[in-house]
């Protein structure tokens, strides 16, 4: 089950990183884009959190960069950042080819 996306134009993200697979580039891509541009409101997520703070998290941000892993297979927080209706960013890699 889905929790409810947060209507977009009260989205209080600027950008989600979802940076499990990838922690290291997502938290030089957050700290470069704290500096450049300090009124962004970003959410870098680089640990395990609960699914449904994930999903929650995923729809309240207007666009979220999602970082696989290089050889991903099947990378599912893709589908569910469509499913909460945000724009996804993310590398190509081989699951998403399919």
């Amino acid at each position: 089950m889905f929790p409810e996306p947060v209507p977009r134009a009260t989205r209080p993200y600027d950008l989600v990183i979802a940076g499990l697979k990838a922690p290291l580039l997502a938290n030089a891509l957050a700290g470069a884009l704290k500096v450049q541009r300090p009124e962004l409101r970003l959410l870098s997520l680089t640990g395990w959190i609960p699914r449904l703070a994930f999903l929650e998290a995923l729809g309240a941000a207007r666009p979220a960069l999602l970082l696989p892993s290089p050889k991903e297979g099947f990378y599912l927080p893709a589908l569910e950042a469509m499913v909460m209706r945000t724009i996804v960013l993310c590398p190509d890699v081989e699951g998403n080819r399919g």
